[in-house]
C-alpha cells in the first residue's frame, strides 16, 4: 500500500508540473488556450535578459499584455530553475549510482546537452546580432563594471580567519565516580572546597564487602589452625597440600576485598577546587556508578581543542592569535593562541560535544568517537585566561594567511578532480 500510494503521488507530481512536456504543460496550454507557450516563453525571457544586460533596443519577439508578458517571463524562469535541477539531479544521480568508469563520462553528456547547449545556443544568438553591436551600449558597459568590480573582489585576499569548532576545556580536570554502587558513609569536602593531591573526598560503604571479610577471615582461622595441629603420618602429610592451598585463597580474598575497600574511599587525583555540578551527599544514600560524585578542576590556564578542515590546515601557523566565542552567546570572547595542528589523540576529550549526533558542528559516525573523522585536523589553542569549571563548546576564530574566494574554489575543484581521477 505504501509503494502503490507512494508511486501514484510522484507520478502525479510529475505528470502535473507545468515545467516539463508532461500532461501539466498541455494542460496549461489548453486553460492559456497559447500553443507553444514553452518556446514562446523562453524567447521572451532570451530578450528579457538581453535587455537588462545590454538595452539593444530591440522590439521583443511577441508582443502581449504587460500582465501576460510578465507571467511568460516568470514561467521561463521558474522552468529553467526546475529543470536545472532536475538534471544536475540526474547527474548526480548517475555519478553516484554507477562506477566511476562510466558515471562520470554519462553525467558529463547529460549536463552539456541538458544545461550547457541552451547556454550555447543563446551566445549564438547573441553573434548573429552583433556582439560590437551589443557590447558598446551604456547598458553593457555598466553589467561589465559590475563584472569587473565582482572578479576584483573575487581575487582579493579578502578572507583573513578561520572558524573552527572548538571546545574550551578546564586546564586539568577529574569526574570522579564510585567503583560500584555503595552507601555514603561520609562526605568530607562540599562544592567550592579547595582540596590538595590525594586527599579523602567521601568514604563509602559496601555490606558485601564486610561479610565477604568475615567468610574469607573464617576459612583462613580453619585452615591455619589445621596446619598447626597436622600430625607426621602419611594420611595428613597428604592433607598438607590442600590445607596450604586453602589458606593462599583465603588470603588472596582477604587481600582483594582489602584493596575493593581501599577503593571506596574517594580521594582527590590532584590539587583543584571542587565544583557544583555534582550530587548533593549526605550520609546513608546509595550512589550507583553512572553517579558522578565529584567534578576537580585545576585552577590554572585553560586550553581549547578544536576540529579544523584539511584545506585550512595550511593557513594556519603556531602562535596564530585566537578568539573563541561560546556558543550560549552569553559568556565574552577568549583570546588564545595556536599551540598545535594535528596532534594526534588531542580530539578525544572534545568530540562528544563537536559531533552531530549530539548537535554539534562536525559530521561524524556514530561508531567513531575516539578519533577527528576524515577531513578534519584536531587543533590545540592556549586560552590567555584561567580555566572555567566546565566544558564549553563555542567557535574558534583564528587568524590565518588571507586568501581570496577565487583561489579557494580553484582549490577545491583541483582537490576534487585529484580525488574523483583516481579510479
Amino acid at each position: 500500500f505504501f509503494v502503490a500510494v507512494s508511486a501514484w503521488i510522484a507520478s502525479l507530481l510529475v505528470n502535473l508540473s507545468p515545467f516539463m512536456r508532461f500532461d501539466g504543460y498541455h494542460m496549461m496550454v489548453d486553460a492559456m488556450g497559447m500553443h507553444s507557450l514553452g518556446p514562446r516563453s523562453f524567447a521572451l525571457a532570451n530578450w528579457r535578459i538581453r535587455e537588462l544586460l545590454f538595452k539593444p533596443d530591440d522590439p521583443p519577439p511577441e508582443y502581449f499584455a504587460k500582465f501576460t508578458r510578465r507571467f511568460l517571463i516568470i514561467f521561463a524562469l521558474c522552468t529553467w530553475i526546475y529543470r536545472f535541477s532536475l538534471f544536475m539531479g540526474i547527474a548526480w544521480l548517475l555519478y553516484t549510482t554507477l562506477p566511476k568508469a562510466a558515471g562520470i563520462p554519462l553525467a558529463l553528456v547529460e549536463i552539456h546537452f541538458f544545461i550547457l547547449m541552451p547556454i550555447i545556443r543563446e551566445l549564438k544568438v547573441w553573434k548573429t546580432m552583433g556582439l560590437k553591436h551589443l557590447l558598446m551600449t551604456p547598458r553593457a558597459m555598466l553589467t561589465f563594471s559590475i563584472l569587473l568590480a565582482l572578479g576584483f573582489l573575487a581575487v582579493m585576499p579578502l578572507d583573513r580567519n578561520v572558524h573552527v569548532p572548538a571546545v574550551m576545556l578546564p586546564a586539568l580536570e577529574a569526574r570522579i565516580y564510585p567503583p560500584e554502587s555503595a552507601q555514603v558513609v561520609e562526605a568530607l569536602v562540599k562544592p567550592g572546597d579547595m582540596v590538595i593531591s590525594g586527599q579523602e573526598l567521601a568514604r563509602l560503604y559496601v555490606p558485601d564487602i564486610s561479610f565477604l571479610q568475615q567468610s574469607a577471615n573464617l576459612r583462613l582461622n580453619m585452615a591455619t589452625g589445621q596446619l598447626k595441629r597436622i600430625a607426621a603420618d602419611r594420611k595428613s602429610r597428604d592433607d598438607l597440600l590442600v590445607l596450604e592451598r586453602q589458606k593462599e585463597t583465603a588470603l588472596a580474598e582477604l587481600d582483594g576485598l582489602k584493596q575493593r575497600a581501599k577503593l571506596l574511599i574517594l580521594r582527590a587525583p590532584f590539587g583543584g577546587k571542587v565544583t557544583g555540578d555534582t550530587l548533593q551527599l549526605h550520609e546513608g544514600q546509595w550512589v550507583g556508578q553512572s553517579d558522578m560524585l565529584f567534578q576537580v578542576v585545576e585552577e590554572g590556564q585553560g586550553r581549547m581543542v578544536g576540529l579544523l578542515q584539511e584545506r585550512d590546515a595550511s593557513r594556519l601557523e603556531r602562535g596564530g592569535a585566537v578568539s573563541f566565542v561560546a556558543s550560549d552567546g552569553v559568556a565574552a570572547a577568549v583570546a588564545g593562541e595556536v599551540l598545535e595542528v594535528g596532534l594526534p589523540g588531542s580530539e578525544g576529550a572534545v568530540l562528544p560535544y563537536l559531533s552531530s549526533h549530539f548537535g554539534g558542528a562536525v559530521p561524524m559516525d556514530s561508531a567513531q568517537n575516539d578519533k577527528a573523522p576524515p577531513g578534519y585536523l584536531p587543533l590545540v589553542v592556549t586560552i590567555n585566561a584561567p580555566a572555567g569549571v566546565r566544558a564549553q563548546a563555542g567557535t574558534a576564530v583564528i587568524a590565518a594567511e588571507p586568501q581570496s574566494y577565487a583561489s579557494y574554489l580553484v582549490g577545491r575543484i583541483a582537490t576534487v578532480a585529484l580525488r574523483e581521477s583516481g579510479f
